[in-house]
């Protein structure tokens, strides 16, 4: 008989999961980044002052890739421990969905020229500083977000919900700092207290969403693993 399913567990991991995912991803790609950098510097034998300036296409492939290969880990590991069910394949649809995420940022960035556009269009300085990253950072979510959903097409009832969660933890901190920072003094906006604020209510709010979107399809894969009695957990896949 498989153990019972602990709902409260599972908040609390996706809770700290999603907080913490931001530093362990930036931690790692620091690691990456030094490690090429060494072994690119000792094969040619001198140092590399510009080599991510000149491979911008892999790193942010790079970053891309850890992101996605944390999230999915640590999402797949919760489900596993908080539910008993298995996403079986969750965190590969998520490092691919990283790895799509980073190389559609530089395509937007070096090829079509996104902030050399911003910087031609007539902005205010709010309207400039969030788009700026609000697209790249769409984009990311969203590939990854897609990359997973298809990992749950036997589940269509929720693979629209999922997608959604992810969206609007990008679009609703948009919306907000139209409606709320316009008025403010510009010089406000940029205070470190803010921006950091601004950033993290996007990993807030992704959190809170795809939680509860979830739960409801871990839930849904724990009655089925139950009443099929499968001792092994099942794949949403």
């Amino acid at each position: 008989m498989n153990p019972r399913p602990r709902p409260r567990l599972f908040a609390l991991l996706w809770l700290v999961a999603g907080l913490g995912v931001v530093p362990l991803s930036i931690t790692l790609l620091y690691a990456a980044l030094d490690g090429i950098r060494w072994l690119a510097e000792y094969a040619a034998g001198a140092p590399l002052y510009d080599l991510w300036g000149d491979n911008f296409a892999l790193l942010t492939a790079l970053a891309g890739v850890i992101c996605g290969f944390c999230v999915g880990v640590l999402q797949q590991v919760i489900i596993s421990r908080a539910w008993r069910v298995k996403l079986a394949g969750w965190w590969r649809a998520s490092t691919l969905g990283g790895l799509l995420g980073g190389l559609f940022v530089w395509l937007l960035i070096e090829i079509f020229e996104y902030h050399e556009l911003l910087w031609s269009m007539d902005l205010s300085p709010t309207q400039y500083s969030t788009l700026h990253f609000a697209l790249p950072m769409l984009a990311v979510i969203m590939c990854l977000a897609t990359s997973q959903a298809s990992k749950l097409r036997r589940q269509v009832s929720v693979v629209g919900a999922w997608l959604a969660a992810h969206a609007l933890a990008v679009l609703l901190p948009l919306f907000c700092s139209y409606l709320f920072f316009e008025p403010i003094d510009p010089e406000a906006i940029y205070t470190m207290t803010l921006s950091a604020t601004w950033f993290m209510s996007h990993f807030v709010l992704l959190t809170i969403f795809t939680g509860v979107v979830m739960r409801r399809i871990a839930s849904r894969g724990a009655w089925r693993q139950t009443a099929k009695r499968k001792s092994a957990g099942i794949d949403l896949a």
